[in-house]
């Protein structure tokens, strides 16, 4: 872990879960993506978060990217969320809407269920490696945001028909009757409402009938998209880095955005594909994967589905990279347009971070992370791994892993 100050590894969120689907491809060096490490721009770009080395903590990596970002304000986000689901409880339950099964138990008055704090900290994790420099302010709400989708998204994968009648539902009509202005006070409402609008149109895309028929992988893809909120997650993006572009200043960067989005996907779903089969299989879930989609329309077995689709990640990341180091050399880019590319690179790697650590994806094949068994001993790792770690910063973009990726 490539921490330069030791008073940093108090900051690191812990690590319980690892998990491997099964990946056995070594991933490339690729240098221009050692922006995501803390030592290739000033001390001011990295503000808000910490560089996370996989290969000092031995992760089962299977990406070129050469390290991720982790929000330093994890535990805000954390209190904003347990407080937020208190506030939800609160609420009558004839009148909230629906929640997930599990999430609204409670076996005291203020303690929340094991399923609500697996919500929380599925919302925490993915927001603040997709996020990594936001501020406390912004961090806070934006994994809220986090856990309103997936608390909505945990409803209707298993009953459809419920879309339209769970709690965010009823949140999305309250901010449609009072206005985006009144819930958006925080430091930058045209942003703010660019994230309010992203969730709002993946929550009325819900009510939908899921698509059944594609033309080929493209199709699927672009349709994907909209099914895992990539709009609402792009947005969050440009919030908690205060980036507010033109159309005309936007679109030097689309090709990198679309190329992230694909790979946010791909990544998404090669992870939580054994957890939505099962689903599947024993919930009868809609199932919108893309592994799913491969395995069907090649007719091969889910292993082969797999590797093709890790083959296509391993793809994107070379265009994202020769896309990347394009912008750079031309040197076109001012430097709203180079804090936006960089914020994307790291969101990407975040969504990568999130689910080789997501016991949501892994369940009984995610396994325990050794060295956080408590703070204080991954502290210890950390500092005895140190060298190491700034070691392997040095070397371009080296990645390795106890476990076979």
């Amino acid at each position: 872990m490539a921490l330069h100050r030791e008073t940093e590894t108090a900051l690191l969120k812990p690590i319980i879960y690892t998990y491997n689907p099964g990946l056995v491809l070594g991933p490339r060096a690729l240098e221009d993506f050692n922006i995501l490490r803390s030592n290739s721009l000033t001390a001011s770009a990295f503000k808000y978060s910490l560089e996370i080395d996989p290969s000092s903590l031995r992760l089962p990596w299977p990406s070129s990217f050469p390290a991720s970002r982790q929000c330093k304000h994890w535990r805000d986000a954390e209190n904003a969320c347990i407080s937020f689901l208190q506030e939800v409880y609160a609420i009558d339950p004839s009148e909230r809407g629906k929640l997930p099964d599990g999430v609204s138990d409670q076996s005291t008055e203020l303690a929340l269920s094991q399923r609500a704090r697996s919500a929380i900290t599925n919302a925490v994790n993915a927001a603040i490696y997709m996020n990594p420099e936001a501020s406390a302010t912004r961090i806070s709400m934006v994994t809220k945001f986090y856990l309103l989708a997936w608390l909505h998204d945990d409803v209707v994968e298993v009953n459809p028909e419920d879309a339209g009648l769970t709690f965010v539902d009823l949140i999305s009509q309250i901010w449609l009757r009072d206005g985006f202005e009144s819930q958006n006070t925080v430091e930058d409402d045209a942003l703010g409402q660019q994230v309010m609008k992203g969730l709002l149109s993946y929550i009325h895309s819900t009510r939908d009938q899921p698509r059944q028929e594609f033309s080929g992988l493209k199709d699927f893809l672009d349709y994907r998209a909209v099914d895992i909120a990539s709009d609402f997650v792009f947005a969050c993006v440009r919030f908690v880095n205060s980036v507010n572009l033109s159309s005309a200043g936007a679109e030097p960067l689309d090709k990198l955005v679309n190329l992230a989005r694909d790979h946010i996907i791909l990544v998404n779903d090669l992870y939580s594909f054994e957890k939505e089969e099962n689903d599947l299989q024993s919930k009868n879930a809609t199932i919108i994967n893309t592994v799913h989609y491969l395995k069907l329309l090649l007719s091969v077995e889910s292993k082969a589905a797999k590797d093709i689709a890790y083959c296509l990640i391993q793809d994107i990341e070379l265009q994202l990279h020769e896309e990347l180091h394009k912008l750079r050399t031309l040197g076109s880019l001012d430097k709203t347009q180079f804090r936006y590319a960089r914020a994307v690179i790291e969101c990407a790697a975040g969504n990568v971070m999130y689910s080789v650590t997501s016991k949501r994806y892994g369940g009984k094949a995610a396994i325990p992370y050794k060295l956080s068994d408590s703070p204080q001993h991954q502290e210890a790792s950390i500092l005895a791994l140190r060298s190491a770690g700034d070691t392997s910063s040095r070397r371009k973009g080296r990645v390795t892993s106890s476990a076979p990726v």
